[in-house]
């Protein structure tokens, strides 16, 4: 096989790897959102500790989610100039922020060192949470009336 071609296999194969990784962490996302038992913030939690699998570099990454007043991180989180994240939207509103960290720094990408693949990653994770944010509200404020 010439030179050539084995490394376009080679990097075909990683990205095919990277795209994996990212589809598995929103899966994990959904069965982590679609657990209605959990309160709000052990499923904060849970996405929390799901992101930094779907990094490049999983290694030295770590993630926070802000909510109100409601902060979940990664064991060792350190705030760095190497973050990526996306605004948690609740009912229209910026209510909080999903941030993912590196804690070393790494290779120039499309935006710092993150891939443009891992800002739609964060993009869409926020996406999530915030709609998983609103359900649980509403479930919250429907149980109020109910009771009143």
């Amino acid at each position: 096989m010439p030179q050539d071609q084995s490394f376009g296999q080679a990097r075909a194969e990683i990205i095919l790897r990277e795209r994996m990784k990212e589809l598995n962490c929103l899966h994990s996302i959904a069965r982590i959102i679609a657990r209605t038992e959990l309160s709000l913030e052990d499923c904060l939690r849970g996405v929390v500790e799901t992101l930094p699998s779907a990094w490049l570099y999983p290694e030295v990454a770590c993630a926070r989610i802000r909510f109100r007043k409601m902060e979940c991180q990664t064991r060792g989180f350190q705030e760095t100039p190497w973050m990526i994240a996306a605004d948690l939207r609740v009912h229209g509103r910026c209510a909080g922020s999903i941030e993912v960290f590196y804690t070393a720094e790494r290779p120039a990408r499309d935006k710092g060192p993150f891939m443009a693949e891992e800002s739609l990653l964060v993009d869409t994770a926020a996406t999530y949470v915030a709609f998983a944010i609103e359900s649980r509200l509403l479930r919250t404020e429907l149980e109020r009336h109910r009771n009143a």
